[in-house]
């Protein structure tokens, strides 16, 4: 398949009609690039990385596993690296799901920041960790998993299959966590199960919205910002709470409700990942005017 048809067919979404790329190759090349990703999240909270070094060496990564995801994802589809951009949806956006996006973080910022004061509950936030939280977090998070190892997966496949291999490879991307979380409840299958649930529903909803959205990769961040917003802010409660009943509520709401949400109003609002009877549906019809 030649580099213009891939970039043709991707302008307007993802494809089923495309060739898939072989399983073993996806491993080879997405593979090392995940593997690095979780060895870093390791890594990071070792004794051989002070907390000075934390912010410096977690930008660092993101650099470099980012400029890696795009020369993998350019080797495996035989793009340019402005076309690997364009059709990750790094340069490219569409208004309607970057509305979702930013409607959803809207929402959930709002209530972080004027609900919580209320319930004996303090909120800082600080530059440092908006940028660290857009970059390290939602940025590499959303390029890696839906704009590289979704893209490359739902090629030639269905999009089932492509949004549970992505979402399994998130939940393993957040194993650190769930190990710690394994250890604070002295091995509570209950709650690290909820845990391993609610990150799968997240990314499967990321997913849709990715590809309703055709490659919606800023809305996506967006809603990954809204879903990581208690990374967002250094939460402290007052007077000795630990656990503040309208707090667990919204964190609740804000870990499993969002996600159903966006996932409805993506699947029956936005267009889709190509208008019927488009080329890109009919590869034959489109060769043949070449």
């Amino acid at each position: 398949m030649r580099n213009d048809e891939v970039m043709r067919m991707t302008k307007r979404g993802l494809s089923r009609r495309l060739q898939p790329i072989p399983i073993k190759r996806l491993i080879v090349g997405v593979g090392p690039i995940i593997g690095v990703d979780i060895l870093w999240a390791f890594l990071r909270h070792s004794p051989l990385v002070s907390a000075e070094m934390h912010v410096g060496l977690d930008f660092l990564a993101t650099f470099l596993l980012v400029g890696g995801a795009i020369w993998v994802a350019g080797r495996l589809t035989g793009e340019t690296v402005p076309r690997v951009l364009h059709s990750t949806g790094v340069s490219n956006s569409h208004l309607a799901p970057l509305l979702i996006g930013a409607t959803a973080c809207a929402l959930f910022l709002s209530v972080y920041i004027w609900v919580l004061p209320f319930r004996g509950v303090s909120i800082e936030l600080s530059f440092l960790r908006v940028a660290w939280v857009l970059t390290v977090v939602c940025f590499r998070g959303e390029l890696v998993y839906r704009g590289v190892l979704f893209r490359l997966v739902r090629q030639g496949r269905s999009f089932s299959f492509a949004g549970t291999v992505t979402g399994v490879g998130f939940v393993i991307a957040h194993i650190d966590t769930l190990l710690k979380d394994w250890e604070l409840h002295s091995g509570g299958m209950l709650g690290t199960s909820v845990m391993i649930v609610t990150w799968f529903v997240w990314s499967f909803a990321l997913c849709v919205l990715y590809e309703r959205g055709r490659c919606a990769l800023w809305s996506c961040i967006l809603l990954h910002l809204a879903l990581g917003s208690d990374l967002l802010f250094d939460i402290q409660f007052h007077q000795g709470k630990s656990l503040d009943p309208v707090y667990m509520s919204v964190a609740s709401a804000h870990k499993l409700l969002l996600p159903l949400l966006v996932m409805a109003v993506s699947w029956w609002i936005l267009p889709g990942r190509q208008k019927k009877g488009a080329d890109a549906h009919q590869p034959g019809r489109a060769e043949g005017r070449r």
